[in-house]
């Protein structure tokens, strides 16, 4: 079966290159092809694929467009080949016929390009490439974005206009000489990184980088009058949002953090919607916990914040309740928790499924096998010459990879939107790849500390370091990266959950002690230093796991997670070239300790300005907004009637 079975597709051009590559790969992905315009050698080869036309006349375009409806009835999609010449007369005539339309200009026809973007609808869907060797990507995907509609340019200049018009761009390439290097040193696969790197290097600054766009670096403050704030030399990115984070607040230890403090350090570090897990006390379980916590947090947080539900044994019968209220997803320890929030067991695990199920509802587990990690981690405990970083082997990752197939397979049977919560494993990513190409909605999200250290750093900073599931060797780190590049990790949430100093060597004994740091304030800086600057990570795909992709799953979209117009103003200004040191005793966390995880880390990158809703909160180092700025964020599809719902 291909991915293009049924699909009726019209080439325009294929005489050659790109062209005549699309047309052999839509046909072995099951698409039907009529080919036309200067398409000679199909000429004899297959009359009935081969309409003669003039593309540059209206009157022939209009007379193909009345043969393939002869033929064709209705189209899936185009794929124009073709330069300069033909280009005024398509641009003018087939949006006519259709509105939306994919055009790869073999010779990066300008013409094109600029009338494409004249008569585009603001729902065409505009991807830019370039035609260089290489870079094209495989002619699969430029069949399979045929069937979908669309059009492929290929001068970065028409990115700034793009978005200038406010039309999706889904991929940016730098202009023809960086284009030829990054053909050359993408096809070296002996150091894909490298490439990746050198790449990196040269992207220009004053870009936005969105998880679909980029565009100049100048905001634009609108109100009665409006203010032109100058960034240049700085990248714009979207807000971070946080999916996992446990802010201890309201319960009685929030002596840890609190909304006040822990939604300023937020901020600093560039996180401008806080996803607060529902370990609260009362956890979120019903109605009266979530309105206790949506008090706290509209009282103090300086940030916007949406709630994850409760799945527990006890509550799932009340997540159509909390759905109501807008939590954004529901969280289920698979492995033991404490007794305020008691373990899933696998037949709750699917009742609340089956439930969420009804009402689209996304389930997040933490995926470890209860016992075997219980087991693990007592006997490591009562081995007196083991290492910290023996933590790896206490709850190794078969416990995980277990559980995170038992949860797929639940998903499976019952319908439920499964969302994997921070994920460590590199056999749990390949089997998710998996699962994921089956057809199963199931979400990856992992953490920085997963990426940016190994199991080493438990023997260097003790306790401090500790964590359920714990990190892992430094081969698992690189091909964890792996799966970052390739899609298959979707989003990444920090679990700041800060402890006192005390309360992390209370028992003298590191396999008896909490599990969990704080450090949300250093994860962005981390991920650019670690990943946009050692390995050539794109700013797009850095802003789509901490924010596009975020806000998609979790349902806050299009209100965030993107700069398009008619979101929300969350926007970072951040000094890609600014070297810092992490010190955990600055922070602006309510627990400040020499002791974080992030402490004396070396960053390069850094948050300068964060903008919520439009206005300013964070600036050098400063919070400027009152405590309870923030505003809570229901799942989008509920905002209609929930100020009477939260009154």
């Amino acid at each position: 079966m291909g991915r293009l079975d049924g699909k009726k597709i019209l080439v325009l051009g294929g005489n050659g290159g790109i062209g005549y590559a699309c047309v052999e790969e839509l046909e072995r992905e099951g698409a039907h092809v009529l080919v036309s315009g200067r398409a000679e050698v199909y000429r004899g080869k297959d009359s009935q694929k081969y309409i003669q036309a003039d593309v540059t006349e209206k009157a022939a375009v209009d007379r193909l467009f009345e043969i393939v409806k002869e033929r064709f009835g209705s189209l899936d999609g185009f794929v124009y080949s073709s330069g300069v010449g033909s280009s005024k007369g398509f641009c003018e005539t087939t949006l006519e016929h259709y509105d939306r339309i994919m055009a790869v200009n073999l010779r990066g026809a300008f013409y094109t390009s600029r009338k494409a973007v004249e008569l585009m609808t603001n729902g065409g869907s505009i991807v830019l490439v370039a035609s260089q060797k290489g870079l094209c990507g495989s002619t699969g995907s430029l069949a399979y974005n045929a069937s979908k509609g669309g059009m492929i340019i290929m001068a970065r200049s028409m990115a700034l206009e793009l978005g200038e018009k406010g039309i999706r761009v889904n991929c940016v390439c730098p202009g023809p000489t960086e284009t030829t290097m990054f053909a050359e040193d993408m096809n070296n696969q002996s150091d894909p990184s490298a490439a990746r790197r050198k790449v990196a290097s040269s992207n220009p600054l004053n870009m936005i980088a969105m998880p679909d766009k980029i565009a100049s670096g100048i905001i634009y403050v609108l109100s009665d009058e409006y203010e032109k704030i100058d960034v240049t030399g700085k990248v714009l990115m979207p807000g971070v949002i946080d999916s996992h984070v446990h802010m201890w607040d309201p319960s009685p230890q929030n002596y840890r953090e609190d909304w006040k403090c822990g939604s300023k350090c937020a901020a600093s570090g560039g996180i401008t919607t806080i996803v607060d897990m529902p370990l609260s006390v009362p956890p979120v379980v019903d109605e009266a916990g979530f309105r206790i916590k949506y008090d706290v947090a509209s009282k103090d947080s300086c940030v916007d914040f949406a709630f994850w539900g409760g799945l527990t044994p006890g509550c799932v019968d009340n997540m159509a309740e909390l759905d109501k209220l807008g939590c954004v997803a529901y969280k289920g320890f698979m492995s033991f928790a404490n007794p305020d929030y008691p373990q899933i067991t696998d037949g709750y695990l699917i009742k609340g499924m089956k439930n969420a199920a009804k009402f689209g509802g996304l389930i997040g587990v933490h995926a470890e096998n209860a016992e075997v990690a219980d087991f693990g981690s007592k006997d490591m405990a009562a081995c007196a010459k083991a290492a910290n970083s023996m933590h790896d082997e206490a709850r190794p990752w078969w416990v995980e990879l277990e559980a995170i197939e038992r949860a797929v397979l639940f998903a499976k049977v019952t319908g439920a939107r499964l969302y994997i919560c921070h994920m460590t494993i590199e056999q749990g990513a390949a089997f998710l790849k998996k699962a994921k190409a089956e057809g199963v909605e199931v979400y990856v999200e992992t953490c920085p500390h997963y990426l940016l250290f190994d199991k080493s750093v438990m023997d260097e900073k003790g306790a401090y370091a500790k964590c359920n599931p714990p990190i892992r060797s430094r081969e698992n780190v690189e091909k964890m990266w792996e799966y970052i590049f390739d899609g298959t990790i979707d989003t990444l949430g920090s679990d700041h959950g800060p402890y006192a100093d005390e309360e992390k060597c209370r028992n003298g004994n590191f396999f008896l002690e909490y599990s969990g740091f704080g450090g949300f304030d250093a994860m962005l800086a981390g991920m650019i230093t670690e990943g946009v600057y050692k390995r050539g990570l794109p700013l797009t795909t850095l802003a789509a796991i901490t924010a596009g992709n975020t806000a998609r799953i979790m349902g806050l979209a299009p209100k965030k997670g993107s700069l398009m117009p008619g979101a929300d103003a969350d926007v970072l200004v951040i000094d890609l070239n600014e070297e810092w040191v992490f010190d955990g005793e600055k922070s602006l966390s309510k627990w400040k300790s020499r002791n974080n995880i992030y402490h004396g880390s070396r960053l390069k990158g850094k948050v300068k300005q964060t903008w919520v809703r439009g206005k300013m909160v964070y600036c050098d180092g400063s919070i400027v907004v009152p405590d309870g700025y923030g505003q809570y964020v229901p799942k989008q599809k509920q905002l209609t009637g929930m100020s009477s719902v939260l009154k």
